[in-house]
């Protein structure tokens, strides 16, 4: 190590009271880490059942669920529903159900259902949300419907035409506002359990701005130090993730990728989608038409079969547009002129991060769904 960086960590370490500031994030004692459920789809799907419920015993009464509401109108434009209307619903006979005909929340009253899809680290399958429409449009046809896609961060449904984006922001806003308004009255065994699920929220689902603000002032006084200790925390996780990909006889990239991203390709998508004329050409000046990639995102690894548009002869063009057409992301077909367009994104896993056992079965697992997504695409070229 050098002398400079030498320096730079033992500054960083002097000061190392500057993390202080994060003890509000850290110390606290939160049942769901406790329990293991912070990142658990359906315990979220199970205490988000019970505060949407008027009838349960937290305390809040129809209040989170108005809130919700609220907000949804407030955060987004849906041509078909009447914002007086549905914020005036009699929910007095609201009845919650979880897992009914496997939709993840389903809300019914004599005026209105709601259908609630909740994703934290999953994706769609199996054309899943025109089959929950399908089900209720048949089963509840008098009544008016609100169909949410409920994500962290907002991602598109397929079926962006019907399914409404929600996020953990949306679920965060609405929920502190109804705490905030009640949290005097509720009784202490709700009001600690809420409580925690908000913190969780704000930890661990959403991006805190107060949180951000104070790791990105830490991060700009010590940036030198930082940078060398991620730099070095990262290259394991790296290093795991290349090494099981050249393990199952697959080209990495190494010029295209860095420290977060493995970038990598195939035999049989290179026959399809070959390599451009020019070396520094393409999307990524890397004379590519396509990228296979693996992202490490914090302890978290998930792969993508990207396409490239720039610098393309009309033979790869009309090759992507087939593969386009035959996205499983419906998002992808829509832009005709792109840049970069991810045509297929695998489930995000988190990993050990000092465990190369855990990294690199999560990389095997990562490898297996695009492939399986592979010959999926070969095979329109048969």
């Amino acid at each position: 190590m050098s002398t400079n960086k030498e320096k730079e960590l033992e500054k960083f370490l002097l000061h190392i009271d500057c993390l202080n500031e994060l003890k509000p994030w850290l110390d606290n004692f939160n049942i769901f880490d406790v329990l293991k459920l912070s990142r658990a789809e359906i315990r979220h799907s199970n205490m988000l059942s019970w505060l949407l419920n008027p009838s349960e015993n937290h305390g809040l009464n129809d209040l989170f669920l108005r809130n919700l509401i609220k907000v949804i109108i407030q955060n987004n434009s849906y041509s078909d529903i009447n914002p007086i209307e549905l914020l005036t619903v009699d929910f007095s006979d609201l009845q919650v159900l979880r897992e009914w005909e496997n939709i993840d929340i389903f809300l019914s009253s004599k005026e209105y259902v709601i259908v609630i899809e909740n994703k934290i680290d999953s994706q769609e399958h199996d054309n899943q949300l025109q089959k929950y429409k399908k089900i209720v449009d048949e089963r509840y046809k008098k009544q008016k419907k609100l169909y949410l896609y409920l994500t962290p961060s907002g991602i598109a449904p397929s079926d962006d035409e019907n399914w409404l984006i929600v996020t953990y922001s949306d679920i965060l806003e609405a929920l502190q506002i109804s705490f905030d308004l009640n949290q005097n009255e509720l009784p202490p065994g709700p009001k600690m359990l809420i409580q925690d699920y908000i913190n969780l929220l704000r930890s661990k689902i959403v991006e805190d701005p107060k949180l951000i603000e104070i790791c990105k002032k830490i991060y700009i006084k010590y940036k030198p130090a930082l940078d060398l200790i991620f730099e070095n925390k990262g290259n394991f996780i790296t290093e795991n993730v290349i090494q099981e990909i050249k393990d199952n006889n697959i080209m990495v990239n190494e010029s295209s990728s860095t420290n977060s991203v493995v970038v990598f390709s195939t035999n049989e998508m290179n026959d399809i989608l070959p390599a451009l004329d020019e070396k520094k050409s393409g999307s990524w000046n890397d004379g590519l038409a396509y990228h296979y990639w693996i992202k490490i995102e914090n302890e978290r690894l998930f792969g993508c079969f990207e396409l490239g548009g720039w610098g393309l002869t009309e033979s790869i063009k009309a090759k992507q547009n087939l593969i386009i057409e035959n996205s499983p992301n419906r998002k992808a077909r829509k832009d005709e002129d792109f840049k970069y367009k991810r045509v297929f994104t695998t489930k995000k896993i988190t990993v050990d991060p000092d465990s190369s056992e855990s990294i690199r079965k999560a990389v095997k697992n990562i490898l297996n769904e695009i492939f399986q997504n592979e010959k999926k695409v070969t095979a329109l070229f048969k």
